[in-house]
């Protein structure tokens, strides 16, 4: 057993926090935007070899300069960063969760989880289409062309059209 001293503390200043509806990646500090809070660092796996559990937490990303999808098995915290359609951050192209404006103290992390396309009707809980519904007028894609993520909209997507339950 490691002595305190020896146990690797977060690199990240986010926490893992309890919400009615399950767990919730939040800051630990008030933040600036521009901020790394997480990565999503796991593993890569075969969709169908998922359990349920696991595809409630799967992403699906195309490595940069690849033109074939993967899925990640999130092993990070960045696991529990949920969705907004006024999301307070991004992915950005080394998977880093990067804060697009500053958060308090308690502020969940959240992200869009499929900004998508008209072509990703597919998705009927988590898509942009979703977002626009709800009456959110720019749509998250454009955030990320204007802050030059060069991959987009292949950095990461949600793969799952289902609420997430821990």
């Amino acid at each position: 057993m490691k002595a305190d001293s020896e146990i690797q503390r977060p690199k990240y200043p986010t926490r893992v926090e309890d919400v009615p509806y399950g767990k919730a990646l939040c800051a630990d500090r008030d933040l600036p935007a521009g901020t790394v809070v997480e990565k999503f660092e796991g593993k890569v796996v075969e969709y169908n070899d998922l359990s349920d559990y696991d595809k409630t937490y799967v992403l699906n990303f195309q490595p940069k300069g690849s033109t074939e999808w993967k899925w990640l098995l999130p092993l990070s915290n960045a696991r529990y960063a949920n969705h907004s359609c006024d999301p307070c951050a991004y992915i950005n192209d080394n998977r880093e969760l990067v804060l697009r404006r500053a958060v308090r103290e308690g502020d969940q992390i959240t992200f869009l989880y499929n900004p998508g396309e008209d072509s990703d009707w597919w998705d009927p809980v988590w898509n942009f289409q979703v977002c626009l519904n709800q009456g959110v007028e720019v749509l998250f894609y454009e955030v990320y062309a204007k802050l030059a993520i060069s991959n987009f909209p292949s950095v990461l997507l949600w793969s799952q059209p289902m609420p997430r339950s821990h």
